[in-house]
């Protein structure tokens, strides 16, 4: 009796074993996926940087050019401010909304990276839960082995 109690056990273990390494690969892989949002982050970051560049060198020709009217009140400077400011508006259109998406890209990677990190969470407390029964099992069959003999 003893011998099939230990083979059954041996299954057992055989199979938290199994899971418990098919587990350990599941983490392996999402930490590799979590790697790779780095990058992605790191330039949705830089594009945000480009974007507010190009804003503060689109303030600065708007400067430049109101003072250059100022200067000169004909109908040409007028004319060209005209223009200018349509110019700035169309740019400052195109650098919000490509702030914008890249804001939205930002919340996808990192929503992404929050799932990611959600997972891991569930894995590893799901491993501690399966390690937690594997010892108190061993600690069932151990009692068993000492204390109660099958005849």
């Amino acid at each position: 009796m003893s011998v099939e109690m230990d083979a059954v056990t041996a299954r057992q273990l055989s199979t938290d074993m199994r899971d418990l390494t098919v587990s350990l690969a599941e983490v392996k892989r999402d930490m590799s996926r979590l790697s790779q949002f780095e990058p992605l982050l790191q330039s949705q970051v830089h594009g945000l940087t480009d974007c507010v560049n190009r804003v503060t060198r689109i303030e600065d020709w708007r400067s430049r050019i109101e003072k250059q009217v100022e200067t000169d009140k004909s109908e040409w400077a007028r004319q060209l401010k005209a223009e200018t400011e349509a110019r700035i508006a169309a740019e400052k259109e195109a650098a919000y909304r490509a702030d914008k998406e890249k804001e939205t890209d930002v919340l996808r990677a990192a929503t992404a990276k929050k799932e990611q990190d959600d997972r891991i969470t569930a894995n590893r407390w799901l491993i501690g839960m399966t390690l937690t029964a594997l010892g108190s099992v061993i600690a069932l069959l151990s009692y068993l082995s000492q204390h109660v003999s099958f005849k």
